[in-house]
């Protein structure tokens, strides 16, 4: 983008001076330079506005000042993308102050952590790694150093990736001593994969200390580049982790370790490898006893949940032993039942749904009845909400069923429940359920939402006819405009940019039949994105006119919330 002479205002607020981009001597121009920055869609305007509604709301909570930090950081974006490096510096500034001001540790870590990403994608590597380092929690700030790597490397600057996540690597040494530590390396070591950087996560990972998570680290950088189409690569860290096993000299452990990289493989498709690590993983059992006879155990190990066990049968019923996997299941439900927390039920569930797939229907029915005793005693609405989260989806309706009939008269707890149900089957792609479940739910508004679910799920898997259907039942205009703009940007991604302006059409008629004044900024910017996706620029550019006309009239705080995602999408324009 090429520098203009409208990108000349330095924002200094909270104390320090602010110059004010329309003039107070300039008079009555005064409303019509404002009126006509608000109608340019043009990164200058829009920067500079973002700019002054950060400047002007009194940000009071930890939410508002967090919304003012990345409106500066996105205004600042802007300027350093039209060279103005030395106004965008000084913005970035403003953000690093707001977000310092959060009272919040967490939440100020990670407005923190997203400036410090931001400065790094404008190039300011050096601020950015300032900005990260600033941070007073220790895992804050390697998830700020992580975030500011991969900014760069994703720049294609592979010496400034580098020496951030070196950064990142002696922020994690200094985490403490152990486990701490170990995880801190952990972490880096996955984001280091994650962009390509595979000898660098080699080196990060075989540093770790604590052999289980150096073990747990190997075995999460080979899936990851299985995953990104590196099978050759994945195999090499899943064969060092497996090196590293016999270093862990009790027996239970070392099988907790293999079988791990037991279902890692597997689940990366490399099932000869697999079965040689379970092979291992079955002998690891200590003083002669095999997985079996250990799995008590194991699970009773402090840092060991029976997710252990229910992966080891996982990748038994991979590499086809299925009376393996039973046997494995079995074990898994006899340490469950023994534990009378809530997180159990969980478990029971998570172990039927195993030992469906290993051909145990009757094992899998002990643990749904057992699992059904347990929430008919607890009576507790707020767990089996809880469990629709924690649960394989395949499970869902057996959920439903024992609620609904713990306590049939109640129907609001039964309208809540399977609102989140059909919510997460629309997120686990059993869409038919979550469909027909959605047309259960009374209240309009929820069931829009769960039909919006259904159509980003569709979408995403290309099967657009099918999503679009669902699009037309949603009742509500603004989520109806926001689901056809996600087909629209999948069609575009698939390659299909006629499919994409047709639906685009059927977006931009439900507009007009909608009333302009019933649209939201929110969806005015969706729709805008998806128009310059399209290659749609100047309708993009009257979608983007009307957002900018809404929040003309809005206040300062509805500004700086929505003002960064329009010049979002208005740098993308030509």
């Amino acid at each position: 983008m090429k520098r203009t002479a409208c990108v000349n205002a330095v924002w200094l607020a909270m104390g320090i001076g602010i110059v004010d981009p329309f003039p107070a001597e300039a008079g009555s121009a005064v409303d019509k330079a404002a009126e006509t920055c608000w109608r340019s869609v043009s990164a200058d305007c829009v920067s500079r506005l973002t700019l002054q509604a950060a400047t002007a709301f009194n940000a009071r909570s930890d939410w508002e000042l967090e919304i003012r930090a990345g409106a500066f950081a996105a205004g600042a974006a802007a300027l350093a993308l039209a060279g103005n490096d030395g106004d965008a510096r000084a913005n970035f500034d403003l953000a690093v102050a707001a977000a310092r001001t959060v009272k919040s540790r967490y939440a100020r870590a990670r407005a923190l952590r997203n400036v410090a990403s931001v400065q790094a994608e404008a190039g300011d590597v050096d601020s950015a790694r300032t900005t990260a380092r600033s941070i007073g929690d220790v895992h804050g700030r390697i998830d700020a150093l992580v975030s500011v790597a991969s900014a760069s490397a994703i720049n294609g600057d592979l010496g400034a990736a580098l020496e951030s996540f070196r950064i990142a690597v002696a922020a994690a040494r200094s985490n403490g001593t152990g486990e701490r530590r170990a995880r801190s390396l952990n972490r880096v070591a996955l984001a280091q994969a994650k962009v390509g950087y595979t000898a660098s996560a080699r080196a990060t990972a075989r540093s770790i200390g604590d052999i289980q998570v150096r073990i747990d680290a190997l075995a999460g950088v080979g899936s990851t580049l299985a995953q990104q189409g590196k099978p050759a690569d994945a195999r090499t860290f899943f064969d060092l982790a497996v090196e590293d096993a016999p270093n862990i000299i009790d027996g239970y452990r070392r099988a907790v370790a293999l079988g791990k990289v037991a279902w890692a493989q597997a689940e990366a498709g490399d099932e000869p490898g697999a079965r040689e690590t379970l092979d291992k993983a079955l002998q690891a059992g200590g003083q002669g006893m095999d997985i079996y006879s250990a799995g008590a155990t194991i699970v009773s190990l402090a840092d060991v949940d029976p997710y252990v066990l229910i992966q080891i049968a996982g990748a038994q019923m991979k590499v086809e032993d299925p009376n393996g996997a039973r046997k494995t299941l079995d074990r898994a439900y006899q340490s469950v039942i023994e534990d009378s927390s809530p997180s159990a039920v969980k478990w029971l569930f998570n172990i039927a749904s195993a030992q469906n797939a290993a051909g145990d229907t009757e094992g899998a029915r002990r643990s749904i009845d057992m699992a059904r005793q347990r929430i008919k005693s607890t009576g507790d609405d707020d767990l089996a909400q809880d469990l629709v989260y924690h649960i394989p989806a395949d499970q869902l309706e057996t959920l439903l069923e024992i609620v609904v009939a713990r306590n049939p008269g109640d129907m609001e707890a039964k309208s809540n429940l399977v609102y989140h149900v059909a919510m997460r089957q629309a997120q686990t792609g059993e869409t038919r359920r979550s469909m027909h479940n959605a047309g259960m739910i009374d209240r309009v508004s929820r069931r829009d939402a769960v039909l919006r679910e259904i159509v980003t799920v569709q979408a995403e898997a290309g099967r657009f006819a099918e999503a679009a259907e669902t699009a037309a039942a949603i009742r509500d205009s603004n989520k109806k405009i926001r689901a056809l703009a996600k087909i629209a940007l999948a069609q575009t991604q698939s390659g299909d940019l006629a499919g994409s302006r047709g639906t685009l059409e059927t977006a931009e008629l439900e507009t007009t039949g909608s009333g302009a004044a019933g649209i939201t900024t929110w969806t005015c910017t969706d729709l805008a994105r998806a128009q310059a996706a399209a290659r749609q620029d100047g309708k993009a550019k009257k979608t983007l006119q009307a957002a900018l006309l809404k929040l003309s009239v809005a206040s300062n705080l509805a500004r700086a919330t929505w003002l960064p995602a329009i010049l979002d999408v208005v740098l993308t324009l030509k």
